[in-house]
């Protein structure tokens, strides 16, 4: 049989697909909404050094180092320190037995000083006149310096004029020493109160009868004044009355100047006075 007989028609073999390569994921760290440029590979060193400018060295003489600036020094403030107040001190110790002798002591030469009573006693009359008492350890008065010898002993010290204004004197001590300056030839002026005139121990009449010139006042007001100036060079005021109450038992100050221009007011006071109030005693020398 020349023919032969063919099956049924069976399919022909599959043909061979070509392969498709499988890519790796990308990591989401590397995905980029841009490609990033690749970066230039570096220059070797040697051309980096070559492509720097070369700097000259400096040739020249060295240079110092910079000195740390000075401090400045900030001026110190100086205040001058204020003058001290004027001195006010106790009077030294003159010796009252000089008067006695005849020449007046020396007064202070401070330009001014206080004193201040009571004082513990009156003076022994032997010691106001440079004598011994004979009966020292018994006397119950004072042997040693006191204000009031020493307020004595300015007085004594006039030379030419001694003017008084003084509301009362009675304290015998004072009124004889008065009394002495006067006699040596002393001009003395005394202004005092005329209610004051007639009170029991005013010394004021024992002045007038020995032609001390006494003028007072005539009117119901105060001469209260109390003050004395010697020579017109020393000035004595204060609270002190020239009594023995004043003396030993009230607390009282006088106070002793050498100031020209208070000095000056004091002495018109006293020439003010002088020229409006009357005279005690028709008798008086001086006007």
């Amino acid at each position: 049989m020349g023919n032969c007989l063919s099956s049924p028609s069976e399919p022909s073999p599959a043909q061979p697909q070509p392969l498709v390569p499988i890519q790796a994921p990308i990591p989401a760290s590397n995905l980029s909404t841009e490609s990033a440029a690749p970066a230039p590979a570096a220059a070797p060193a040697a051309a980096q050094h070559a492509r720097r400018p070369r700097v000259p060295q400096y040739q020249g003489p060295p240079i110092p180092a910079a000195a740390a600036p000075a401090p400045t020094k900030q001026p110190v403030q100086t205040v001058a320190p204020p003058p001290p107040p004027r001195a006010i001190q106790a009077a030294p110790p003159n010796p009252t037995a000089a008067a006695a002798a005849g020449a007046p002591p020396p007064a202070s030469t401070a330009q001014a000083f206080a004193l201040f009573f009571p004082d513990p006693a009156l003076p022994c009359r032997f010691f106001l006149q440079g004598k011994p008492c004979g009966k020292k350890r018994a006397c119950n008065f004072s042997h040693t310096p006191t204000s009031l010898t020493r307020f004595l002993d300015i007085l004594t010290s006039a030379q030419r004029t001694l003017d008084i204004c003084v509301f009362t004197i009675t304290c015998d001590e004072i009124a004889d020493r008065v009394l002495e300056i006067h006699n040596r030839g002393v001009r003395v002026r005394v202004i005092t109160d005329n209610d004051q005139i007639n009170n029991p121990g005013s010394d004021i009449n024992r002045f007038a009868e020995a032609r001390i010139a006494v003028r007072t006042d005539r009117t119901s007001a105060l001469m209260h004044h109390k003050f004395a100036i010697v020579d017109g060079a020393v000035l004595l005021s204060g609270s002190y009355n020239w009594s023995r109450q004043a003396t030993i038992a009230n607390n009282e100050n006088i106070v002793v100047y050498r100031e020209p221009a208070l000095l000056a007011a004091f002495q018109q006071e006293f020439e003010k006075l002088w020229a409006t109030f009357v005279s005690v005693n028709a008798r008086e020398t001086l006007t």
